[in-house]
Formats: C-alpha cells, structure tokens, sequence
C-alpha cells in the first residue's frame, strides 16, 4: 500500500495520518534504493526481500533470507520481528521481482551501508520510543509480535504467508 492509499484508507476511516519529514525521506531512500536494485519505484527493500522470500513467485535462496536477516535485525528495536515479511504484506498490491547478480550487488550493498548508518541511531531511538509490541491487522485487531512469530513459524509451509495475518482475524484468536 502506497503513501497515497493510505490517506484514502485513513480519510474514509476518519484517522489522522501524520509521517514525519524525516520518516518520508527514509522512506525515498529506500524507494530510490529498490529503483537503483532493478526494482520499482513504488516498493521498498524491505518488501521486496520479504516477496522474494515469502511471496508465491518469489527466488527464495540464500541470498534474500541473509538479506533479510540483516534488515531484521537492524529494524527489530523499533518494528519488531518479521520487519520485511510484514512489509510485503502491508504493500502486496505492488509489483516486486527478483534480482540479476548485477542488481543482486547493488541491493547487497545498500542493505550493508544503510543498515550499518542506521543501527546505532535505531538502537538510540528505542531507548527513547520503545518498539512496537503489536501488528494492527487491517481490520485493527492488534497481534501481540510475541504471538505473531511463532503463529508465523507454525504455519510458514502456507504458500501465502501474508494470509497467516488475515487468520489471526478469522479465527478469532485476537479479537
């Protein structure tokens, strides 16, 4: 889901979206890093790892889950566990690929540099905001992270990881 959807999705809902300056640049930056990776201008890194590990048309190797390992890890003390499966969930709408060895590199290397820029200052804003303990299904049901990965782990053999979230709501196991 773009930044335009969600002010619809938050107009209709009557929610104030706010996104900082500094959140929207971030934001650009990942967008140019994915467009400079071979990919489009409308996705991020971040789903892009999490479509090529968990979506149905995805390369899923070695490659991506260190990938994601990495931004895992970096965003972890802000976003919780499953940063980039979760946002490949949350913009599944969008058109993602993989990666020639050429775009592979390239998408290798920013993950490197900006996680290594960004891990000191996420670690230092989380001490100051503390990480987010729940994933707000569409429907606003909150998942508490703890129960979200192992739910996660327990069913990742579904070819669509993204419905194991839509399950929280229809089995009721949150509401």
């Amino acid at each position: 889901m773009n930044l335009s959807q969600i002010r619809q999705e938050a107009v209709k809902n009557n929610i104030e979206v706010k996104y900082s300056w500094i959140v929207q640049f971030l934001i650009a930056l990942d967008q140019l890093g994915n467009v400079l990776g071979g990919g489009i201008a409308d996705g991020t890194i971040s789903a892009r790892i999490g479509f090529n590990l968990h979506g149905k048309d995805g390369e899923r190797d070695l490659y991506w889950k260190r990938l994601e390992n990495i931004v895992d890890f970096t965003f972890y003390p802000l976003d919780g566990p499953k940063h980039c499966l979760l946002a490949y969930c949350s913009d599944k709408e969008e058109e993602y690929r993989g990666a020639k060895l050429f775009f592979r590199i390239v998408i290798a290397i920013i993950v490197v540099v900006f996680t290594i820029l960004l891990f000191l200052p996420i670690r230092l804003i989380s001490i100051f905001k503390p990480a987010r303990t729940h994933y707000r299904l569409p429907n606003g049901t909150n998942i508490p992270y703890k129960d979200l990965e192992s739910y996660i782990h327990e069913t990742l053999e579904d070819e669509d990881p993204c419905a194991v979230l839509n399950c929280f709501a229809k089995k009721g196991r949150f509401a």
